[in-house]
């Protein structure tokens, strides 16, 4: 066994030809480096496998996530994202270098809200942003008895959001299930990571990250965070908030009998009673194989 299979290529940054310096002695490579940190600058950039669209998505990264890059080589960037450490290739179009002076201080917290050239909901959007999304707060304005949060993006241009829809990165008030109720109907998408199209884990890591509470991104990861619960055969003891596991899957309780999960079945997020969803999938992809209980 080498010493690169002993770690997960998806949280750790290495190939054959280049890793990060901070893994010298854990992995085998011709060379190594350090990163440096760049900002997301458009509303959702893929993350590939490979450095090419044809490859898998693995997932998004959102406007204002910090990326640690490693190499930037014929239009893609080889990084490792700050928020869970999830490595592979962005294009480097969607990315812009970090300045410490215009690093974001505000996230979106609602489903998705728009950035407006000034404070006038009237005036034309100019994107949407969505959850977990970061921007820099840099003044207040007010138009028609409506608060605005004046913004500006990585990229340096500025504009406006609905105050009510924003919160400084550091609030901890917010409950991530009532977070993660807001994606309700959004389509299932594999990879996905916004309220445009996501999957079954980012439903729980990019709630769990709007409210400020470590996650990581894909179920398997996820399976490993919290306490084990033990399961009865009727369900019972389960509360709000715990995670139900199946083979590639991840469901939240949204209260002692329903889950609410982003799930290939309905190709959306949907709201179910457990036992139900159970019965279904077992029949396919196999029964429960844990459940959770996340810090």
């Amino acid at each position: 066994m080498t010493l690169n299979s002993k770690l997960d290529r998806r949280l750790h940054a290495f190939r054959d030809d280049l890793a990060d310096e901070a893994l010298k002695g854990q992995v085998e490579s011709t060379n190594f480096t350090d990163s440096a940190p760049y900002l997301v600058a458009v509303s959702e950039a893929p993350l590939h496998r490979e450095a090419n669209f044809s490859s898998t998505m693995e997932t998004q990264a959102l406007m204002g996530e910090t990326i640690h890059v490693f190499e930037n080589k014929d239009g893609w960037c080889w990084g490792q994202m700050a928020c869970d450490g999830y490595v592979g290739y962005v294009p480097s179009a969607t990315l812009v270098a970090a300045q410490d002076e215009g690093l974001p201080t505000a996230q979106i917290t609602v489903q998705r809200s728009f950035v407006y050239p000034l404070a006038e909901l009237r005036a034309p959007a100019l994107m949407a942003l969505s959850m977990g999304s970061r921007v820099t707060v840099i003044g207040d304005g007010e138009t028609r008895g409506t608060a605005y949060k004046l913004i500006r993006l990585p990229n340096g241009k500025e504009g406006a959001m609905i105050a009510s829809h924003i919160q400084p990165i550091s609030n901890t008030e917010l409950d991530w299930v009532s977070l993660a109720e807001q994606f309700l109907h959004v389509p299932y998408l594999w990879g996905g990571r916004s309220s445009i199209g996501l999957d079954c884990s980012a439903l729980v890591q990019i709630t769990r990250l709007t409210a400020q509470k470590k996650s990581l991104r894909d179920s398997d990861m996820l399976g490993k965070m919290g306490q084990p619960i033990d399961l009865n055969a009727d369900f019972s003891g389960l509360t709000r908030g715990d995670l139900i596991f199946w083979p590639g899957h991840v469901a939240i309780m949204l209260d002692d009998t329903r889950i609410i999960h982003s799930n290939g079945y309905h190709m959306l997020t949907a709201i179910e009673p457990l036992a139900v969803a159970e019965a279904r999938i077992a029949a396919h992809y196999g029964k429960i194989s844990h459940a959770m209980r996340p810090d």
